[in-house]
């Protein structure tokens, strides 16, 4: 008998189509589910390595514009009211310009000094810091708790390394820390 007879002489029945059908569904549903987690994990992953990017270009545009400005307005220093004002403003814009990108939440730069750390987020106190040597107040510390406790734990890997980047995620947030120069108080050198 050839197989054409076989199939002829074999009746499918309803009961054989319906196990068909119910293997395919059941292949199709996990097929579904596999592609969804797949997709899903490589959009995850993607978004990830985004964000981390975007956050690592961010933190070093800020970092580059920061010490080429210092560097320029350190060794041509005029202790002019006009140009303090600019200066100021111009710190202001390298802060907050950055913050105008999405996702940016906040930005400070942290000063280790006399085993403190503080936090300035603003043109004035860095204005203060870098040409006139003052400390900005205490209570900035508090604005940016996440921020000094990371630097905190991770300062002397950070001395060592000179300029290092650390990526701290908790699935949404980023932190970047950066040394604005390699050499401390690398300004001494230009006052």
């Amino acid at each position: 008998m050839s197989l054409r007879h076989k199939l002829k002489a074999y009746h499918f029945e309803i009961k054989h189509i319906i196990i068909l059908f119910a293997l395919l569904a059941i292949f199709q549903i996990i097929l579904s589910y596999i592609n969804s987690t797949s997709t899903s994990n490589l959009l995850n992953k993607t978004m990830d390595i985004y964000r981390k990017d975007s956050a690592e270009r961010v933190a070093d545009l800020m970092t580059t514009s920061m010490e080429l400005f210092l560097e320029h307005n350190l060794i041509n220093a005029q202790k002019t009211e006009l140009n303090k004002r600019e200066t100021v403003r111009a710190f202001n814009i390298i802060l907050n310009q950055q913050i105008l990108q999405q996702n940016m939440d906040e930005i400070c730069i942290l000063i280790s000094e006399d085993n403190r750390i503080y936090a300035i987020d603003e043109g004035a106190a860095l204005y203060s810091f870098f040409f006139e040597n003052k400390l900005p107040p205490e209570e900035t510390i508090h604005d940016h708790t996440e921020a000094v406790n990371l630097y905190s734990e991770l300062k002397q890997v950070i001395i060592e390394r000179g300029k290092f980047r650390v990526y701290l995620m908790n699935r949404i947030h980023f932190m970047c820390l950066f040394r604005l120069y390699p050499v401390e108080n690398w300004w001494e050198q230009y006052i």
